[in-house]
């Protein structure tokens, strides 16, 4: 397959820029590396893998003509020492999309997990380590073309120059390049992305920043800005941020209904808890008319056998792809929640209906639920991806820790916005909660969490 062709329209009109200096100790082997990350590239089945690459060029021109720093290549300078390595780097103003087959389907990637920001059987095909830095380019894009006509996309960004967050949003911005005429850079690419300082000058002057800035609580403040996720009730503590929205009594209802077996279909207490989980999470999207990118991979995952106890449910939205539009996530969702009602093989025990019912029965007026977003660096899509896909910790530290139980609601969304998200039913609450559940209020609390 050959590389696809930059878009010339999109280039920069200058073809280099000044020259950047930056040092790293020469026996830091953290930042000897690139990181990388995969993403799905939608492309039908019937689409030729170069039109995906000639795409995905597209986006790739756009975003480097915007930032040209992601250009360019690695130099040792001679004037490196046996302490610190000195690097230059200047610009080129572009960078070529490498298409390359693979014998793998779109099926035999998703069985074969996701850990490490990547599929295992792609492992070997992406840049990892590099003792020498020498020539390397800092920002590469690959196009893995499926035998079945799917396609990978992977970003590599050499760790000098990056860090996660940084790879995310810019996977963010080329996915929304790709399909965007109008595309204009935002605030997801910056410079305080790099791992490192990195000075514009003629002459050298090297300077040793430790680790890159933080920036991931900066971008998910953007993504989820007041105007994007405007939730009546809008607080924010500390790291948390908490939103609202509303539940009506008939929704409780029509539930009542459906679980008592008024209706056609019968309901595992499993069942009912997943498909509250999922409407939760396209009503709140539909609320707050969200509009940044969202994406969804794998459905939901019940981790209450792996963690050894019944006490929570957790669901991970990974990149498939990035710009994925709000109504077909939503549309996989709802669909995903019918397929489990229907594959329903046990009928939930009347003391897990009630927990269900009592609202509804009590003719409860319309309640509030409340859904709390973090911020947190610990929970960014690299931190997370780093975990095994097994165990499904989502940045929150072991199941059952008392991190997760500290937090005042049943039900958290993490990391939107940073390129994944998810939703972490935490059903181990503080005492209180759980002591008012115990009242014969737990349908209220619980359906005011997730319907």
């Amino acid at each position: 397959m050959t590389t696809a062709q930059s878009d010339p329209a999109a280039a920069p009109a200058t073809a280099s820029s000044a020259a950047m200096y930056l040092q790293i100790k020469r026996f830091e082997s953290y930042y000897r590396g690139y990181i990388s990350m995969l993403w799905f590239f939608p492309c039908p089945p019937t689409a030729s893998a170069s039109a995906a690459a000639s795409q995905l060029q597209k986006g790739v021109d756009r975003v480097v003509a915007a930032n040209p720093v992601l250009s360019g290549y690695l130099h040792e300078r001679s004037d490196s020492d046996q302490d610190k390595v000195r690097i230059e780097y200047t610009a080129t103003g572009t960078v070529q999309v490498d298409a390359v087959d693979v014998p793998y389907t779109y099926a035999e990637l998703e069985q074969s997990g996701f850990n490490q920001n990547m599929f295992p059987l792609l492992f070997d095909r992406v840049p990892s380590s590099t003792i020498e830095i020498e020539g390397l380019a800092a920002f590469r894009v690959t196009l893995f073309a499926l035998s079945d006509g799917g396609a990978v996309v992977c970003l590599s960004f050499h760790h000098t120059m990056a860090d996660g967050v940084a790879v995310v949003s810019l996977a963010q911005s080329i996915s929304q390049a790709c399909v965007s005429d109008e595309y204009t850079p935002t605030a997801m690419w910056h410079d305080r992305n790099r791992a490192y300082e990195m000075l514009v000058s003629a002459q050298p002057q090297p300077t040793e920043q430790p680790a890159a800035k933080d920036v991931f609580s900066e971008h998910m403040h953007q993504i989820c800005s007041d105007a994007t996720l405007s939730g009546t009730g809008l607080q924010t503590t500390g790291e948390m941020r908490i939103y609202q929205f509303a539940v009506t009594s008939s929704a409780l209802q029509r539930l009542r209904e459906s679980a008592m077996g008024e209706s056609s279909e019968r309901f595992s207490s499993n069942d009912l808890a997943m498909a509250l989980f999922w409407r939760a999470w396209a009503r709140a999207l539909e609320s707050h008319k969200a509009t940044f990118p969202y994406t969804h991979a794998g459905g939901p995952i019940d981790v209450r056998a792996m963690a050894g106890v019944s006490d929570y449910l957790g669901n991970m939205f990974l990149p498939r792809p990035m710009l994925a539009l709000r109504s077909q996530v939503l549309g996989q969702g709802l669909t995903h929640t019918a397929a489990l009602i229907r594959r329903s093989t046990q009928s939930a025990t009347p003391a897990d209906l009630r927990r269900f019912i009592d609202a509804a029965d009590r003719g409860e007026p319309d309640i509030l639920a409340t859904v709390g977003i973090t911020d947190s660096p610990s929970t960014s899509f690299s931190n997370i991806m780093r975990m095994p896909t097994h165990a499904v910790h989502f940045g929150l530290g072991r199941l059952g820790s008392m991190q997760l139980r500290s937090f005042p609601i049943p039900f958290l969304v993490f990391a939107v916005g940073d390129g994944a998200g998810g939703f972490l039913a935490n059903m181990y609450l503080p005492t209180s909660v759980f002591a008012s559940f115990m009242a014969n209020q737990e349908f209220t609390a619980y359906a005011a969490q997730v319907y």
